[in-house]
């Protein structure tokens, strides 16, 4: 048998991993919109039905149609004919028909909408009890054609807010204590085909700080990675583990990830009642940062972005955004974060660390809110409904307003364009009712994304190993198209501090690093006697990270 050394079995255990990782993002996911393509039209379609009153809460798309709940009454078709329908409703985006098998009685209202994966099925959550007088507590699943699903079975003790599916299993989240009569406490998971409680999924939310003592998950989405599952909420902990505001869940091992930030722990001390007041939060399409909205009084409505991955110590967020008033809804395009609520200005803030949280640097807001506000210098005028970018925050140009009362409650992008919920008649002034389909057409399907990551390794010195005088740090690197650069930092882990470029200790800083073809080494380096750890991610061209910080221990002994 032929042997191999050490390095080249790494490089090929490596190189294997990388191409494993590669098909399986290609085959299993697509961005919802190119980057080059244009924003979603400000003008919405014209010729469907019109939702009469209160509001929509959540809309979905399966198939072509798109499926609306809420707490509405009744629906007018375009040819002025007004139907009785309540909570629920679905029809045809391209002729406007409705889909009969949707048009259910239901004794409560419906809080989430969302589509199985693969198009099999239609989740709904809220606050019913019933389905065409039949029991169906707070969560349902619904065949494509509308019909209620035969052998779900699943029930939750209070309102369920949030719902995603994923590879047979429905993650819920709301204000619920149990489901199916098993203690839950706000967030669980079930088999998406027949409600059965996922027994290995328990991570409970303890300690509310919400409006009115409520630490209810408003809001689930998963990673294009299929195994990172975001939660937004309004608890102090999750598992345990402080997740104030906001946690990333392995739904592979079923465990809360190390991820972390303190922003929202502080942040609500600025909130009206030091209360939290967490909205939505969505991914971007390409995975690498989500967007968390919030309410709670001037001082808490914002936009925050925040990288997925993991870095060293509590992270820090990519940019905030003021909005001057509560926002509700947020909704990721590759080219935008498209965000709905009350507000009617909003001002990119850029980076704010951690430290500043409580100083609030916001500025007061020019005027009152009405429909006819103006930009005031860096302040721009987005009447309820603003595109941001998605590297800044800063508003784009694009801005149809709202005539809604309280705001734009949901907002989906989709291939066909935008779907957007609210509790007003009228975007872009077209009458519209409480749903508008801003649509971009059948698209072509775009090509797959540049968006594998990169796989990165320490080849030296060795794991624990002891290193004296001057020595360098050096591995490789890999990527589907081209690597970009490595980033390296190093920590003493008695001092916690970190070494900076001209070898001191202080703040956490990179140093530098040299990339020749898949093989990546440091500068020289000469430290102190200690024990360290080091730091590794990659970087390609397209913008990816390598999944979180490869680290390895070494003792510096001279």
């Amino acid at each position: 048998m032929l042997s191999t050394s050490p390095s080249l079995r790494l490089k090929t255990t490596l190189l294997l991993a990388f191409l494993i990782t590669s098909c399986l993002v290609t085959l299993g996911f697509r961005s919802a919109q190119a980057a080059d393509d244009p924003l979603i039209p400000e003008i919405p379609r014209q010729d469907l039905p019109i939702i009469n009153d209160g509001r929509v809460s959540s809309v979905a798309q399966i198939g072509n149609l798109a499926v609306i709940g809420g707490t509405f009454t009744s629906i007018t078709l375009r040819d002025g004919t007004v139907i009785p329908q309540a909570k629920l409703v679905a029809f045809d985006l391209d002729t406007g028909e409705l889909a009969s098998g949707f048009m259910h009685t239901l004794d409560g209202d419906v809080d989430v909408v969302r589509a199985a994966e693969d198009g099999s099925a239609v989740f709904i959550g809220g606050t019913f009890k019933k389905i065409d007088g039949q029991w169906h507590i707070r969560v349902a699943r619904l065949n494509p054609d509308g019909s209620v699903a035969a052998g779900f079975n699943a029930s939750a003790s209070a309102q369920v807010l949030a719902l995603q599916e994923h590879a047979g299993r429905l993650f819920l989240g709301g204000s619920f204590e149990s489901v199916n009569n098993i203690p839950r406490s706000r967030l669980a998971a079930i088999d998406a085909l027949t409600g059965a409680l996922d027994a290995d999924f328990d991570l409970p939310l303890t300690s509310p700080a919400g409006p009115g003592g409520s630490g209810s998950v408003k809001s689930l989405d998963l990673n294009v990675d299929g195994r990172t599952l975001l939660v937004a909420h309004n608890s102090l902990y999750v598992a345990g583990e402080s997740r104030t505001g906001v946690a990333l869940i392995d739904i592979a091992t079923n465990s809360v990830l190390p991820w972390q930030t303190d922003w929202y722990l502080q942040s609500r001390l600025n909130c009206a009642g030091a209360r939290l007041a967490i909205r939505d939060a969505e991914f971007s399409p390409d995975g690498s940062r989500f967007v968390v909205v919030e309410k709670g009084g001037g001082r808490c409505d914002k936009s925050i972005a925040w990288p997925t991955a993991d870095g060293p110590g509590l992270e820090e967020n990519l940019w905030v955004t003021q909005m001057f008033d509560s926002v509700l809804a947020v909704g990721a395009a590759d080219n935008a974060f498209y965000v709905g609520g009350h507000f009617c200005y909003v001002r990119a803030m850029g980076a704010i660390p951690f430290t500043r949280v409580l100083e609030d640097p916001g500025v007061a807001k020019p005027t009152a809110c009405s429909n006819k506000v103006v930009d005031v210098g860096d302040i721009k005028a987005r009447y309820q409904i603003a595109a941001l970018d998605p590297n800044t925050g800063a508003p784009l140009d694009w801005n149809p307003t709202t005539t809604s009362v309280i705001g734009s409650y949901d907002i989906e992008i989709t291939p066909r364009g935008m779907l957007h919920g609210m509790d007003g008649d009228r975007v872009a002034w077209i009458n519209t009712g409480r749903f508008s389909f801003h649509d971009l057409g059948t698209p072509t399907p775009p090509a797959p994304p540049l968006d594998t990551p990169p796989v990165v390794s320490i080849e030296a010195p060795a794991s624990d190993a002891t290193v004296s005088g001057r020595f360098r740090i050096s591995g490789m690197a890999f990527d589907d198209v081209a690597m970009s650069h490595v980033e390296l930092a190093v920590r003493n882990r008695d001092t916690k501090q970190w070494v900076q470029p001209d070898l001191s200790l202080g703040q956490w800083t990179l140093l530098s690093t040299a990339l020749t073809d898949h093989t990546w080494e440091s500068s020289d380096l000469s430290l102190p006697n200690g024990r360290y750890k080091i730091h590794v991610r990659a970087i390609d061209q397209a913008g990816n990270t390598s999944d979180g910080w490869v680290t390895r221990n070494i003792i510096v002994s001279n």
